[in-house]
Order: C-alpha cells, then structure tokens, then sequence
C-alpha cells in the first residue's frame, strides 16, 4: 500500500504538520504490510 502513504504525505505537507502524523502513517503501512 505505498500509494496510499504517498498521498497523505502530499496532504500531510500541504497542512504544514510538523511530520509526525506522516511518520506515525509510515509505520501503521510498515505494520499492515507485515500482515
């Protein structure tokens, strides 16, 4: 599910967020891949 992280961090850096919600997406995908 790559394309899925991609766009949120599009979203994510069009809010200006300091990039924790982005980090915290990058591991729930890690997570659900390993499922």
């Amino acid at each position: 599910n790559p394309g899925i992280g991609r766009r949120k961090g599009r979203k994510e850096r069009n809010k200006k967020t300091r990039g924790k919600k982005i980090e915290r997406e990058k591991v729930r995908a890690g997570q659900r891949q390993q499922r």
